[in-house]
């Protein structure tokens, strides 16, 4: 996970949630916004998205998910309608990356109707969180660690898998150049960035999937090779 830094809402999205009697809809320049500000990678799990993932019990398939921070349940029980207020999402991926059951669900659709104490838009939350060489991701707050692997299922299986194989590839690499302060540097600054990528057809500015793993694991060895 990453600090997403939200930008204003696109015009198009505004001028429909001005009109009367309007309810949400996800529009398709309010996805390409916050497919655009995210660097379209999911605000959980950091996969590229769109990326089609099966629905189950149909032969049909999702490619993004909205998600409210602040869930719809708890507008209507509040009173303080937030389903139309932008700053109030991110898009994430469908959540089935396993396709193989509900036990196995992720991100948004694991999630479901919960309001959650953990938040993308959160810069002090987001750098408390850690990894391991594993591809494991964990926070020393019990809080969030919790609703990481319960709420939100970061840790399932093919997800840790790639974090884990993204990072090797990377490590690998820099075996082969050298591990110095220099070539270190450079990738950070490489994967801090978004890069030019074809997205479905169109060129876009996109994060490498996965960038969070990837950048805490250089941090922590630059520090090292720094102390030393």
């Amino acid at each position: 996970m990453r600090k997403i830094t939200k930008t204003a809402e696109p015009k198009a999205w505004k001028q429909y949630r001005l009109t009367s009697g309007a309810v949400f809809k996800p529009i398709p320049d309010l996805v390409n916004s916050l497919l655009d500000e995210q660097g379209y990678i999911c605000a959980y799990c950091e996969r590229r998205i769109p990326c089609k993932d099966a629905v189950e019990g149909t032969s049909g398939a999702e490619d993004h998910r909205i998600e409210h921070l602040r869930t719809q349940s708890t507008s209507k029980e509040t009173g303080i309608n937030t389903d139309l207020d932008y700053s109030n999402m991110v898009i994430c991926c469908p959540g089935n990356i396993a396709r193989d059951g509900a036990q196995n669900y992720h991100c948004d659709k694991r999630k479901g109707d919960v309001d959650l104490r953990i938040s993308p838009l959160d810069g002090t939350m987001m750098s408390s969180i850690q990894f391991t060489s594993s591809g494991l991701i964990k926070s020393l707050d019990s809080q969030l660690d919790r609703e990481i692997n319960e709420n939100l299922n970061l840790n399932q299986y093919l997800l840790r898998t790639n974090r884990k194989a993204t990072w090797l590839g990377i490590a690998n690499g820099l075996k082969a150049k050298g591990w110095n302060i220099g070539n270190i540097r450079h990738l950070i600054d490489v994967w801090e960035s978004k890069h030019k990528e074809i997205v479905n057809g169109h060129a876009v500015f996109a994060y490498k999937p996965y960038c969070s793993m990837v950048l805490y694991m250089l941090n922590k060895k630059l520090r090292m090779l720094n102390a030393k």
